[in-house]
C-alpha cells in the first residue's frame, strides 16, 4: 500500500504507528490505553461511498495525520518540513485523499474495520 498523502501539491510519507499515536494522545491529553475507543468514535461510517465527517472528526484526523507524517518523515530521514494543520485540513476536500488517509489508519489498527473489501 502506498502510505503517502498529497498535501499542498507534495507527497508526504505517513507512518501510523505507536509513536504517532503517543504524540496524538499527548496533544489531545488522552491516555494511550484509551486511544482505540477514541479512534473508533473518530472514524466515519466506512460503509458510506462518501464518508461524512464532522468538524470535530476533521480536526482530530488532521492532528493524527500530522503526527503520522512526522513519524513518516523521521523514518525516511527526510528534511521536508512538517505541513501545517491548515494545509492538512485541505485533504478533506478530496474524497480520494480522504479515503486514502482513512484506509491507512483503519488497516493499521489491530482488528481493523478497514480490512473489508470497501477500502481495498
Amino acid at each position: 500500500m502506498d502510505n503517502k498523502l498529497n498535501i499542498i501539491g507534495k507527497e508526504f510519507p505517513i507512518r501510523f504507528g505507536l509513536n504517532a499515536i503517543r504524540n496524538f494522545c499527548s496533544q489531545k491529553k488522552i491516555d494511550v490505553k484509551d486511544f482505540q475507543q477514541y479512534f473508533a468514535r473518530l472514524m466515519p461510517d466506512i460503509e458510506s461511498k462518501y464518508p461524512q465527517l464532522t468538524f470535530d472528526q476533521i480536526d482530530n484526523l488532521s492532528l493524527l495525520i500530522q503526527s503520522s507524517i512526522n513519524e513518516g518523515l523521521k523514518q525516511n530521514k527526510s528534511k521536508i518540513p512538517l505541513p501545517e494543520l491548515d494545509d492538512i485540513i485541505e485533504i478533506f476536500e478530496s474524497v480520494k485523499e480522504t479515503k486514502k488517509a482513512l484506509r491507512i489508519f483503519t488497516t493499521s489498527m489491530p482488528n481493523a474495520r478497514g480490512q473489508r473489501k470497501y477500502w481495498k
